[in-house]
């Protein structure tokens, strides 16, 4: 266990249990640090607004960063039930899978899904990962992202690929990107599984970032221009309702996105 973390998380359960805040003295008599460590971990914590300093009091107490993931945590615990009659009514239209994820990393790591009552195989299910360049769902959710954060996460050319259809690399990736963005959803084209089609959209939350990705899913008999559309037709309708409920004003900023220039 690394010790400066350790001593981290008891300072923010201590400052939580203390809404009124703690003076230097209290804090130290239950971390038992030298002054010397003591002034440096705050100093840290509070640069970072995870501390704040109260000149008037002298007290320490928590700070807005904490607000900030803690709203961010709830979001993400408030977002499958949210999402699921959603999912649900997709799937009972459509007669297809529906799947929603979020992007961990370079991967997308299934939430929820809806299955559909006909028989279609899957490699996913809820709480496994899949790489996001070869899935729809992380094609949508990519899309969403400015050039910092998408650098972040690739940093070589080449990606792994598992068909013949997989995207080789982040400069075929980035091109996807931007017909994924004039376009309004990512297609995987049996990209990961031979004889699957996947249609994808992201919703958007009350900050105007992606937080997840719906995804409807064909098997190849059924991917034809007419079942497309009307898949895409009662996707954005759904992905834009749920985003309105999670507080967004333009469920369609992310299209705007353009991390080639950012």
């Amino acid at each position: 266990m690394v010790k400066s973390a350790q001593r981290v998380a008891i300072l923010l359960q201590i400052l939580a249990q203390n809404p009124g805040g703690l003076l230097f003295s209290n804090i130290e008599h239950t971390l038992l640090l030298p002054k010397s460590s003591l002034h440096a971990l705050l100093g840290t914590m509070i640069s970072t607004n995870l501390v704040r300093y109260d000149e008037d009091t002298n007290r320490y107490g928590l700070g807005p960063l904490v607000w900030e993931l803690a709203t961010a945590f709830s979001q993400k615990l408030q977002l499958v039930p949210t999402a699921l009659p959603h999912l649900e009514r997709l799937s009972e239209n459509l007669k297809e899978t529906v799947q929603m994820a979020l992007l961990d990393g370079s991967d997308i790591v299934y939430v929820a899904k809806s299955d559909s009552p006909r028989p279609v195989q899957l490699v996913s299910t809820v709480g496994s990962r899949l790489p996001a360049h070869a899935t729809g769902l992380g094609k949508a959710l990519l899309a969403s992202l400015s050039l910092r954060r998408f650098e972040r996460l690739y940093t070589t050319d080449d990606l792994p690929t598992f068909t013949a259809a997989t995207i080789p690399s982040v400069t075929a990736l980035l091109n996807e990107l931007d017909a994924t963005r004039r376009r309004g959803y990512a297609i995987d084209a049996e990209e990961y599984t031979l004889g699957l089609y996947c249609l994808a959209m992201p919703v958007i939350s009350s900050e105007h970032k992606a937080v997840a990705a719906l995804s409807v899913s064909l098997p190849q008999d059924r991917y034809h221009p007419d079942h497309v559309n009307e898949v895409v037709r009662q996707m954005t309708d759904e992905t834009h309702r749920l985003s309105q409920k999670l507080g967004a004003l333009d469920p369609e900023c992310w299209r705007t996105v353009s991390p080639r220039t950012e």
